[in-house]
């Protein structure tokens, strides 16, 4: 039974989402947008990868894991420099920037996947969506403050 409490609450909620929404610029919703998608494309080869290894090769999770980010940073340093940011960052500049947050970004999926499925024995593709939204979180910050500026 939904009480008026609970619709009221409701409301407020959206009301919250939506003036967040309504005060962020246009190109930032874009760049969120498109790094959002960005890392659909890049995750589904991460997750390919990982099982793959795993299920036809016998590759233990988190190293399939550790390849499969790998091989997806690359591609998501590619399309984010161009498509979400501009591509106006020198590589000089945006790459080794790109590598130190892609490098925090493996240490923080590795541990995550080593936490959930090496040590509570979480199933292997739901630790991975555990460490993607975390990643996903620390890489759209590291990189719109400080890679690609």
């Amino acid at each position: 039974m939904v009480t008026v409490a609970m619709r009221e609450e409701k409301k407020l909620g959206s009301g919250l989402l939506q003036a967040y929404y309504i005060g962020m610029t246009s190109g930032l919703r874009r760049q969120i947008l498109t790094f959002a998608v960005i890392g659909v494309v890049a995750t589904a080869v991460q997750y390919l990868l990982l099982v793959t290894l795993v299920e036809s090769f016998g590759i233990n999770p988190v190293l399939g894991s550790i390849i499969g980010f790998t091989v997806s940073a690359l591609l998501s340093y590619r399309l984010n420099h161009f498509l979400t940011f501009g591509g106006t960052a020198l590589h000089s500049t945006a790459l080794p920037r790109f590598l130190i947050v892609a490098a925090i970004g493996l240490g923080l999926n590795t541990s995550v996947m080593v936490f959930f499925y090496t040590i509570i024995g979480v199933h292997y593709l739901i630790s991975q969506v555990a460490a993607t939204v975390i990643v996903f979180l620390w890489s759209f910050t590291g990189n719109r403050l400080w890679s690609f500026r």
